[in-house]
């Protein structure tokens, strides 16, 4: 992984390198470090030992971290969502004792953890400058029998946030699919159930967007002793949801909607029976939920409201000659759904 080079002057222009330091003509060993990285569940998507150790090296303009127990600094970092959103990235460093060093924390409001990318390589970088010189000061000391100067105090403590908006580089397209059910009242006499099944897409810099299926499973509507209709209907919907919140598990997306689709009908009973197929089409609005209970898998669920572009009914003559109304499609239509959901 490469950070944007035009970056890297504001951490070159402050830090030093993890080497050897002169002192009236003795030379103490280098000062080494090593990097222990943890990612808690949900934070898989933040950055890894290796690019982190990579950003700081690029910073220094030379290797930092040695691959050994015996470094003299060993810098910690663990990286977790947070409760209410975001990500928190908790820095610690010690001596190889285990002496406390210095802590430092980022938090970030962004739904994507690479926003901490930057300013964690920096925060990092910081804080093992400082250490360094504290040793290598020690060290001096030491060597020249001298008493011991203050040391540099210790790494800060102070939290550093970063906005939500912050450039997040490893920003990546998420997709999704998923199946469920769906009931819908409206459409149909009483309410209607179907099979339906879909794929989600999620572009880093742009809405969330929704391609699903419906098969509903065919239903009778008795219109009197022994007669009827038979309905049959599929569907296919388009959502665009602008309006969303996401944490690593969790997220809520408000979305508007397209239908379109065909309801078949067929008479039964009657002394004529007709087989009649009329297009569905509509526009709604409405809000979903999902929360994932694993990386790979989780529920969703679904409410929606939508306004019928075509309303049609069906009609039956009597033996009389007078004709009655089977069924009439409502002016709104409601709908429900819940599934499983698999993300990749």
């Amino acid at each position: 992984m490469r950070f944007p080079s035009n970056r890297t002057w504001r951490a070159g222009a402050l830090l030093g390198a993890l080497g050897p330091a002169t002192a009236a003509g003795a030379e103490p060993r280098p000062v080494t470090a090593r990097l222990v990285l943890e990612r808690a569940p949900g934070a898989e998507t933040c950055v890894d030992s290796a690019s982190l150790s990579a950003a700081v090296n690029q910073r220094w303009g030379r290797d930092v971290f040695v691959d050994s127990d015996d470094a003299d600094i060993v810098l910690s970092a663990r990286l977790a969502p947070r409760e209410r959103g975001g990500f928190a990235a908790t820095i610690d460093l010690s001596r190889r004792g285990g002496e406390n060093l210095g802590t430092r924390e980022l938090t970030t409001a962004s739904k994507e953890c690479s926003s901490l990318d930057d300013s964690l390589a920096l925060a990092a970088g910081l804080m093992l400058d400082v250490s360094r010189r504290r040793i290598e000061e020690e060290r001096r000391v030491e060597a020249e029998a001298a008493p011991r100067a203050a040391p540099p105090p210790p790494a800060s403590e102070t939290p550093i946030a970063i906005p939500e908006d912050t450039f997040a580089p490893r920003a990546k397209t998420r997709f999704e699919t998923w199946a469920g059910v769906e009931a819908l009242a409206g459409v149909f006499p009483g309410p209607a159930t179907a099979v339906k099944g879909g794929v989600v897409v999620e572009p880093a810099h742009f809405s969330r967007i929704e391609v699903a299926g419906s098969w509903f499973l065919p239903a009778d509507h008795d219109e009197a002793a022994g007669r009827g209709v038979h309905f049959s209907a599929w569907s296919a919907e388009v959502l665009l949801c602008p309006l969303a919140y996401r944490s690593a598990r969790f997220g809520v997306h408000g979305c508007a909607s397209e239908r379109v689709g065909q309801v078949r009908a067929s008479g039964f009973g009657f002394f004529t029976s007709e087989r009649v197929t009329e297009p569905i089409s509509s526009l709604g609005m409405g809000v979903g939920a999902r929360f994932l209970v694993a990386p790979a898998f989780g529920l969703r669920l679904g409410l929606r409201a939508e306004l019928p572009v075509v309303r049609y009914r069906f009609v039956f003559t009597e033996a009389s000659g007078g004709t009655g109304v089977a069924h009439g499609m409502s002016a709104v239509a409601v709908g429900a759904e819940a599934g499983i959901l698999f993300p990749w």
